[in-house]
C-alpha cells in the first residue's frame, strides 16, 4: 500500500490478522522501518517473524547495543554451534518455548507480562527460509519450536494487502494527510470487525462467558483492566464491579452487569419468590429444583427406558416440536443450559435424516450429567469441540481442561468426532473400564488415533491395568443413515444410569423429538408457544437495542414537532414487516467496512428538511443517550 512517492506501509501482525502497529514508509521497506516499531513497543513481542530476520535482528541490535533487544544467541533459538546446526539440518532439534502456552511461574526480569520471559527470537517463515545462506540462520526456523505448529499464518500480512488493494485508487488520489488518517480508520475497523467475529466464535464454543482482557487473550468471565477493575464482556465497558465481581446500587444490592437490572439475589446468587423458592437467573423461570440444582423432573423424563421415550404426544407437544424445528427466524433463541443459548437453527439436527451439531450434542450430554447427579452419580463431560484438539496437528493436552478431581469421577464421557461420523469413549476410573461405542460398527473398537489417545489418557488417570470392556448386544444404526449423533447420546444416558440397551435404529425418529422436548420443556428460555410465533418475533426484533432509541427519538419529535422548521422523515425500518426487519438488523451487525456500513444504515436514518432541525434533535438525543443516525436534504 503506498501514496506519492513513499515506500509504502509497513505492519506488525498477530498470527489471528489483527494488525498491532501501522508505519507509513518514506523510502523502501527495510528492517529499519520494523526496528522502529518494535523499539517504540513498551513490550516487544517474544517472538518475531520477518522475511529477513536476520537483518532485524542485527540492525535493531546496532541500535540499541546495551540492552541487545534480539538475545540470546543474536535472536537464534540456540548457540549456533557446529553441533546444533548439524542437528538442525538433519530433523533431529526441537525447541521448546512452554511460556509461549502457559507463563513461566516466576517471571524474567523485564519479562513480557503475557508470557514472563525475557527471550526475544528473530524468526523466518517457511516461505522466506532461503532468504539466508548463513547455516547459523537455521537456528531461527519456526518449525523448530513445536508450541508454534498450526498456530502461525505468516501470510496476514498479504491476505490484509490484497483485501486493501481496492482502497488503492481513492488513497493515492488523497493529500498525505487525508491518507494517514483514512488508512488508520480503516485499520481500525477492519481490526473491530476481526475482534468481534473471534470473540463469537470463541463464545459459540465456550459460552458468553468468555471475554478478552487487556492483553487481547480469551479469557472465561470477566477481563479485568490495569487496575484490576472488571469489564464486562456483553457491554464493552467498565463495570466499577465489587471483589466479587458484582455491581451495586446504592443500598448495597448486587446488580447483574450482563443483564442491567436489580437481581434482588440471596447470599448464594439465586433470587427467590415470595414462597423463599429459587428462581433460576438464566433461565429467568421459576425452577424447582432440588439441592443439587437439578430439577427432580428433569431425572423423570431423561430416564434410560423405553417407557420415558416412547410415549405418544400430547397436541402440546407436537406444536412446540413443530415451532422448535420450524426452518423461519433461525436465530431466535429457544433454551439454555449452562453458558450455552440454543437457537432454533441447533435444534434442527433433531429433524429428521439430520446430522446432530456438536453444539446441542454438548447439552444433550450435560443434561445426562445433571440428572446422573441426581442419582448420586458423578459424571464429567468432555466438550465435542475440545476433544478433537487433542490429535495432531494441534496436540493439546486434555488434562488442560480437565477438573481437578478428574480421577475420582463415576464416569467420564467423551464424544468423538471424524468427519461425518459420531462415536462415544465412555471411562470409569474408579473400575478402570474403558468402553468405545462405535453405531456403525458396535463390535469394532472406533478410530485408531483416538483409540491411542484413550489409552494413553487412562495411564494418567488411574495408573494400572485398565479393561477395555468388549460390547455386547449393542444397538446398531441403519446402513447409509445419519443417526449416529441420537445413537451416541443414548448410549451414553444407558450407560450412566447403568441399564440395558432397549432402543433399536427403527426407534431413531421416535427419539429425535424425545431430546427436543427434553431441552425445550427443562431448559427454554422462554414458553416456545409465544417466542417462535411471527408475533412473538416480532415483539422480540422491536427490542433491539437500535431500535428502541428510534422510538424514543419518534417520540421526542411527535412531541416537539412545533419546534422545528421542517418536516422529518422517520426511519423506514420501523414500519418494515419481521423478515426485512431481521434483515436490516442482520445487515448492520455484519457489515464489516465502511462502504456496507453507510448502506446497512440507511434504514434507519433520520432524514430532516433543514439542518438547523437536525441539529436540535442531535442535541436532545445525546441528552437522553439515544443511539440515531441521521442526515439532513439542504
Amino acid at each position: 500500500m503506498s501514496f506519492s512517492l513513499s515506500g509504502g506501509w509497513a505492519v506488525v501482525m498477530c498470527p489471528c490478522g489483527v494488525v498491532y502497529s501501522l508505519k507509513c514508509n518514506l523510502r523502501a521497506e527495510s528492517p529499519r522501518d520494523f526496528a522502529d516499531i518494535l523499539l517504540s513497543w513498551k513490550n516487544m513481542p517474544n517472538v518475531v517473524i520477518y522475511d529477513f530476520a536476520r537483518g532485524l535482528a542485527t540492525h535493531t541490535n546496532l541500535r540499541v547495543p546495551d540492552t541487545l533487544p534480539f538475545s540470546p544467541h543474536e535472536g537464534r533459538l540456540l548457540e549456533p554451534t557446529e553441533e546444533n546446526i548439524q542437528l538442525c539440518q538433519a530433523g533431529k532439534l526441537k525447541v521448546s518455548l512452554p511460556w509461549l502456552e502457559i507463563k513461566k511461574s516466576e517471571p524474567d526480569c523485564h519479562g513480557h507480562p503475557v508470557t514472563g520471559s525475557a527471550d526475544h527470537f528473530a524468526m523466518y517463515d517457511r516461505f522466506h527460509e532461503a532468504n539466508t545462506k548463513d547455516r547459523r540462520d537455521l537456528l531461527r526456523k519456526i518449525t523448530l519450536v513445536p508450541q508454534l505448529a498450526g498456530k502461525v499464518n505468516s501470510q496476514v500480512a498479504e491476505q490484509l494487502f490484497a483485501k486493501m488493494r481496492k482502497n488503492n485508487y481513492f488513497l493515492n488520489m488523497s493529500l498525505p494527510s487525508t491518507h494517514l488518517f483514512q488508512m488508520r480508520n480503516i485499520i481500525h475497523h477492519y481490526n473491530e470487525n476481526l475482534n468481534r467475529k473471534q470473540l463469537e466464535r470463541i463464545q459459540k464454543i465456550f459460552g458468553p462467558n468468555m471475554s478478552v482482557n487487556m492483553h487481547g487473550q480469551a479469557v472465561i468471565g470477566h477481563a479485568e483492566d490495569s487496575n484490576g477493575r472488571s469489564v464486562d464482556p456483553g457491554r464493552g465497558d467498565w463495570s466499577g464491579n465489587d471483589d466479587h465481581g458484582h455491581a451495586e446500587d446504592s443500598n448495597g444490592r448486587s446488580v447483574d452487569p450482563g443483564r442491567g437490572d436489580w437481581s434482588g439475589n440471596d447470599d448464594h446468587g439465586h433470587a427467590e419468590d415470595s414462597n423463599g423458592r429459587s428462581v433460576d437467573p438464566g433461565h429467568g423461570d421459576w425452577s424447582g429444583n432440588d439441592d443439587h440444582g437439578v430439577s427432580s423432573a428433569l431425572l423423570r423424563d431423561l430416564s434410560a427406558s423405553r417407557d420415558s421415550w416412547d410415549c405418544p404426544l400430547s397436541q402440546r407437544q407436537m406444536t412446540q416440536l413443530q415451532l422448535a424445528l420450524d426452518p423461519q427466524f433461525p436465530e431466535v433463541p429457544v433454551a439454555q443450559l449452562g453458558n450455552i443459548i440454543l437457537k432454533r437453527k441447533d435444534f434442527w439436527g433433531f429433524g429428521p435424516n439430520q446430522e446432530l451439531e456438536a453444539t446441542i450434542a454438548n447439552c444433550c450430554l450435560q443434561a445426562i450429567a445433571m440428572a446422573a447427579t441426581v442419582k448420586g452419580i458423578d459424571v464429567m463431560v468432555a466438550d465435542a469441540y475440545v476433544v478433537v484438539t487433542w490429535l495432531p496437528p494441534y496436540n493439546q493436552d486434555p488434562f488442560l481442561s480437565f477438573p481437578k478431581d478428574v480421577s475420582s469421577k463415576d464416569v467420564l464421557l467423551f464424544p468423538t468426532w471424524t468427519p461425518g461420523h459420531w462415536k462415544l469413549c465412555v471411562m470409569k476410573p474408579k473400575h478402570r473400564q474403558m468402553f468405545i461405542f462405535d453405531s456403525s460398527n458396535p463390535s469394532g473398537l472406533g478410530d485408531k488415533q483416538y483409540l491411542q489417545l484413550f489409552s494413553k489418557l487412562t495411564a494418567r488417570l488411574c495408573p494400572g491395568t485398565w479393561v477395555l470392556v468388549k460390547n455386547k448386544n449393542v444397538p446398531q444404526q441403519l446402513k447409509g443413515s445419519v443417526d449416529c449423533g441420537i445413537f451416541m447420546l443414548m448410549y451414553a444416558l444407558y450407560v450412566v444410569m447403568g441399564k440395558t440397551f432397549d432402543f433399536t435404529a427403527n426407534d431413531m425418529p421416535t427419539i429425535r423429538k424425545w431430546w427436543c422436548l427434553i431441552l425445550i420443556q427443562h431448559f427454554a428460555v422462554n414458553r416456545i408457544d409465544e417466542v417462535t410465533t411471527p408475533e412473538g418475533l416480532q415483539v422480540q426484533e422491536m427490542q433491539h437495542p437500535i431500535l428502541m432509541d428510534a422510538q424514543k427519538a419518534v417520540e421526542w419529535i411527535q412531541d416537539n414537532r412545533h419546534l422545528l422548521k421542517g418536516s422529518v422523515q422517520e426511519p423506514d425500518v420501523l414500519h418494515y414487516e419481521l423478515a426485512d426487519l431481521q434483515k436490516a438488523l442482520r445487515a448492520l451487525t455484519e457489515a464489516n467496512d465502511t462502504e456496507m456500513l453507510v448502506l446497512a444504515k440507511e434504514p434507519f436514518l433520520f432524514i430532516f428538511e433543514f439542518q438547523d432541525d437536525m441539529e436540535m434533535f442531535i442535541d436532545e438525543c445525546v441528552k437522553c443517550k439515544l443511539r440515531i443516525n441521521c442526515i439532513f436534504k439542504e
